[in-house]
């Protein structure tokens, strides 16, 4: 629900501001949202005991993460919102590899990566033939 939420208010903020701007404004309110989070947990304190490589991986999927914001809302300032959201579905499958890599842990459902996979190279492909018909006159 709360990413249903968050689509419709990124669409219309992204026809008065600029998709950078957008990114910003999210991972800035994602970070005050986590801190409050470990302030009223108690495990505030937890970051001052975070050693160079607790900070290392805080960056490296920060990058990461922000770089995902930024290309899904750049991506959504140019096309449906439901087009884009199906492409970056590749996300779970991409996050799903890197779980087994980094951690070892065991791959979801194949069957379902490669779906999500196949529906997003068909969005994409359709999406890229409608943008080509649009460009080259045929």
């Amino acid at each position: 629900m709360l990413a249903a939420v968050e689509v419709v208010l990124v669409k219309r903020l992204l026809r008065d501001v600029v998709p950078a701007t957008v990114s910003v404004a999210r991972m800035g309110g994602g970070v005050v949202l986590l801190l409050g989070w470990l302030a009223v947990t108690g495990r505030l304190g937890a970051l001052a005991r975070l050693g160079g490589r607790g900070w290392l991986w805080s960056v490296v999927t920060g990058v990461v993460l922000a770089a995902y914001v930024a290309t899904w809302f750049t991506a959504m300032s140019l096309a449906p919102a439901v087009d884009v959201t199906a492409v970056l579905a590749v996300g779970a499958v991409i996050t799903a590899l890197l779980g087994y890599a980094v951690k070892g842990t065991v791959l979801p459902n194949a069957a379902g990566l490669a779906l999500l996979l196949a529906g997003a190279a068909v969005v994409a492909a359709a999406g890229l033939r409608t943008r080509h018909r649009a460009v080259v006159p045929g």
